[in-house]
C-alpha cells in the first residue's frame, strides 16, 4: 500500500472503490481523517491534489452517511403507518379521519412506499456512486416538496408545510449537493 509518508497507528483503514480508483482513507479513532491516498494504476496522488482528495472523501463520507440516516428515517416512518396510523394526523393534512378503515388501508400503502424508497438508499449507498446516490436523493427531494404543496392545497397548517415537508427537502437537496459535488 503507498503511503503519503505519514505513520498510521491506532488508525481504522477504510477502503473505498468507485470504478478503477481507489481510495484509501486513514480514519483516527477520533473520527478524523488524517492520511490520504489516492491510487490511480498504480501511482500515488501529488502533493497538491492530496488536499481536494481528503476534500472528496469527506464530502462523500458525510453525504453517504446523511443519506444512511433518511433511509433508516424514511424506513422507520413507513413501517410506523403499520403499527401507529394515528399518526398521519401529523402529516398536516386537516380533518384526517385517523380511525377510518380506508384511510388505514392507503396508509399501508403509503407505509410500502416509503419502506422501499429507503431500501433504494442503502442499494445505492452499499452498491453505488456518489453521483448516483446524489442524483436518487436529488429525485427524492420531490417527495417532501409534494407533501408539502398537498398540505397547503388542503388549506393544512403552514407549520406543518414549512416546518416538516419543505424543512425535510431542503435536508435531502442538501444531502444531494454533497454528493453531486463529492
Amino acid at each position: 500500500m503507498r503511503r503519503t509518508g505519514r505513520r498510521v497507528d491506532d488508525e481504522i483503514l477504510t477502503h473505498i472503490s468507485f470504478a478503477n480508483i481507489t481510495f484509501i482513507v486513514a480514519i483516527e479513532a477520533a473520527g478524523h481523517i488524517t492520511d490520504a491516498c489516492l491510487a490511480v494504476d498504480g501511482g500515488p496522488v501529488s502533493a497538491e491534489n492530496a488536499d481536494r482528495t481528503k476534500e472528496f472523501i469527506m464530502q462523500s463520507i458525510i453525504g453517504s452517511s446523511l443519506a444512511a440516516i433518511i433511509g433508516i428515517a424514511v424506513v422507520l416512518m413507513g413501517s410506523s403507518f403499520f403499527w401507529a396510523p394515528q399518526g398521519a394526523v401529523n402529516f398536516g393534512i386537516p380533518h384526517t379521519p385517523s380511525q377510518d378503515p380506508v384511510l388505514h388501508a392507503w396508509l399501508h400503502v403509503k407505509g410500502v412506499r416509503d419502506m422501499a424508497t429507503g431500501v433504494c438508499i442503502f442499494i445505492l449507498l452499499a452498491a453505488g456512486t456518489p453521483a448516483l446516490l446524489g442524483g436518487l436523493m436529488l429525485a427524492l427531494a420531490l417527495i417532501p416538496i409534494g407533501d408539502a404543496a398537498i398540505v397547503l392545497r388542503s388549506k393544512g397548517p403552514k407549520s406543518a408545510a414549512y416546518g416538516i415537508h419543505a424543512a425535510s427537502a431542503a435536508v435531502v437537496l442538501t444531502v444531494a449537493t454533497l454528493l453531486l459535488t463529492a
